[in-house]
């Protein structure tokens, strides 16, 4: 530290004022960086409460709340609308549907010229191009599909076999 002489008391003075503000801050920034922390794990939370269905592999029948049918809806079908689809038109789908998800879902699918097919085909292209690495062409994963007769699971269980990976099993 400094000498005390007569003449630069106010230096050392100043310096040790600067030294108590810079600590101050660091002691406000820390505490504004647990706050933050807190509610965004409160955030986090709160919306893991709210869109439990979809957090769920989206099951349709286990969705209680208007909400929850309205955010499993729009999620399920965001792939072939190009998230398009507008709460007022997925409320529209589920009153149509009698609030059944998966009525809606199917009426989404129809009205975009999407079939059921189509769908399964895409879900398994995303599952299989993580496994692969590389991207099977649509009529591969067609031919896994019509192997499988149309159930997914089991096209993965192929496509597993056939590339010597373990994807998707529990």
């Amino acid at each position: 530290m400094y000498p005390l002489l007569p003449n630069n008391v106010g230096s050392v003075v100043a310096y040790e004022r600067k030294k108590l503000r810079a600590k101050d801050a660091r002691v406000q920034l820390n505490e504004a960086i647990d706050k933050l922390a807190v509610a965004i794990d409160l955030a986090g939370s709160q919306s893991k409460e709210r869109f439990n269905c979809v957090n769920q592999q989206l099951d349709a029948r286990g969705c209680t709340t208007k909400e929850e049918k309205i955010a499993t809806l729009v999620f399920e079908v965001s792939r072939i609308t190009k998230d398009k689809l507008t709460y007022s038109e997925a409320l529209a789908y589920l009153e149509m549907a009698d609030g059944d998800v998966n009525g809606a879902i199917e009426n989404v699918y129809e009205d975009f010229g999407w079939s059921l097919e189509q769908e399964k085909i895409a879900t398994l292209i995303a599952k299989v191009s993580r496994i692969t690495r590389k991207k099977l062409i649509n009529s591969e994963v067609r031919a896994y599909l019509e192997m499988a007769d149309w159930d997914v699971n089991s096209a993965l269980e192929s496509i597993n076999k056939d590339f010597g990976t373990t994807f998707g099993k529990g």
